[in-house]
């Protein structure tokens, strides 16, 4: 791991950008579970009948792909928040990347994860979930019509550019402070 980064570095500094210095500092994290994670595949699959009975060397494979995927997933999340930071700043809006935008983009790559999960590891066929996700996102969008309304009103604002982290506001109703997050 240590010679694949200074490796990377090294290209990196070669580049006249600092995005790819910092999706290498992005991935340095989950490259650390990565590198145990594959040792203990290699050790799970080297498993013997005679040393461990089946069910626990299936229960450890489950465990090790399970955290596999969990990391992967974060990997990736945090690239596409970094991505789409880096993007917002060489733009000459000035836009900022909310709270709400990184939980969003989090719960994106998330749910296909956890089907993926739910179908290597649990074997659920997940046709029916996907159904049932698309029915159930349709009463929760009715049912939470104004909060939904909230949410996309807060998108606008955050880009629309008006009001930023920091800006001091008062409201009709009296309200007033600084900005902390939208």
């Amino acid at each position: 791991k240590r010679l694949l980064f200074q490796m990377l570095d090294r290209l990196a500094g070669r580049t006249s950008t600092d995005l790819d210095d910092t999706l290498i500092g992005a991935l340095q994290w989950p490259a650390r579970y990565w590198v145990v994670l594959v040792a203990l595949v290699v050790a799970v699959t080297d498993l013997d009948e005679r040393d461990v009975p089946v069910r626990v060397a299936h229960a450890l494979s489950s465990i090790v792909f399970i955290l596999l995927v969990i990391s992967i997933t974060l990997a990736i999340a945090r690239v596409s928040i970094l991505l789409l930071q880096h993007s917002m700043r060489r733009s000459s809006s000035g836009i900022q990347i909310t709270t709400l935008t990184r939980t969003l983009i989090r719960v994106f790559w998330g749910v296909p994860a956890t089907l993926i999960v739910l179908r290597q590891v649990f074997n659920f066929e997940i046709t029916p979930w996907l159904a049932t996700l698309g029915v159930g996102g349709i009463a929760v969008s009715l049912a939470l019509k104004d909060t939904l309304a909230n949410v996309f009103s807060g998108f606008y604002v955050s880009l629309s550019g008006q009001l930023k982290k920091g800006h001091y506001i008062k409201l009709d109703s009296g309200v007033e402070g600084y900005v902390e997050d939208i």
